[in-house]
């Protein structure tokens, strides 16, 4: 009978402690393929080059700031109807509303957000999955703000290699930021 009672007593304080840590992760590696974002570290890595990661988050929105790439999304799937969304001195943009393939001009789930002070990253946003890719020209070659505001990005990603070789899928089982109900 103790036998018995011992076994149930230690497979409830397993159940107990691994629901504890369920709860308590917070994930903190996001991989966008050679682009990688480490909350924990506070490093962003591009290839074999790191540099300092800032956590520029608040109660009301999600931020992150290097000098490699730089955004905020709103932590309320509400505010996502808002053109802009900040936190401190990061500011992004809604550049492009996607619903059901075609672009709207009204409140969308999936979005592309940049900011022109910036115009080398594109960030694209989906409320239920949040980040879910980064365009990112290390070379600075192409105003991707530009593009994503006129419409041309995303074509542009399926029919032109140079393109098509700075979009950066999240790659990591996490979800990087996605809105609350």
């Amino acid at each position: 009978m103790a036998t018995k009672f011992t076994a149930l007593l230690c497979s409830t304080l397993a159940l107990s402690a691994a629901s504890a840590l369920a709860e308590s992760y917070q994930p903190q590696v996001f991989a966008f393929g050679p682009l990688v974002l480490d909350l924990h570290h506070q490093m962003v890595r591009f290839g074999p080059e790191d540099r300092p990661l800032v956590d520029c988050s608040d109660p009301s929105t999600f931020c992150v700031r290097s000098d490699l790439v730089t955004f905020a999304v709103p932590r309320r799937c509400a505010d996502l109807q808002k053109e802009r969304f900040g936190s401190g001195d990061v500011e992004t943009i809604v550049l492009q509303r996607k619903v059901d393939g075609g672009t709207k001009p009204d409140f969308a789930r999936e979005m592309l957000l940049g900011n022109p002070s910036r115009p080398n990253v594109v960030v694209g946003y989906e409320a239920t999955f949040g980040v879910t890719y980064i365009f990112y020209d290390s070379q600075r070659k192409l105003d991707l703000v530009k593009l994503a505001r006129e419409g041309k990005l995303t074509e542009m990603v399926k029919t032109d290699n140079y393109t098509f070789n700075i979009k950066r899928r999240l790659i990591t089982f996490d979800k990087l930021a996605p809105c609350e109900a």
